[in-house]
């Protein structure tokens, strides 16, 4: 039987942010974890056993809220392993997976600036 979304306390806070170049992170109550992987799929396969490490630890599920490129949602992770999605919102704007429409007009890439440590 899987925990209710009530039944699961809100600590540690936990957030797994992944990103499509195949870095991310996962934060376990403010401490930081990097993670790097050759893919995206690898990368939430790592972020999951750091977590399920984590539930293990503590000797219960654990809450864990999500970022990546096609958007946010919660979690419930079990010591077992197991995934219980609570809630999803997808990004208003996923990643392009197909050519532009023929006659669309051009996009013009975008540069942001972030403070990233060396």
């Amino acid at each position: 039987m899987s925990p209710s979304n009530t039944e699961v306390p809100a600590f540690p806070q936990v957030r797994a942010i992944v990103r499509a170049n195949g870095t991310g992170e996962v934060i376990i109550a403010g401490n930081s974890r990097p993670l790097e992987a050759e893919n995206e799929t690898l990368l939430r396969k790592n972020a999951l056993d750091l977590i399920t490490r984590q539930a293990e630890i503590l000797g219960r599920p654990v809450r864990v809220t999500t970022d990546g490129p096609e958007g946010q949602g919660e979690l419930i992770l079990s010591p077992d392993g197991s995934i219980e999605e609570i809630s999803t919102e997808t990004s208003k704007h996923p990643a392009r997976t197909t050519e532009p429409e023929e006659g669309a007009p051009p996009v013009q890439p975008t540069t942001v600036a972030a403070d990233v440590p060396a």
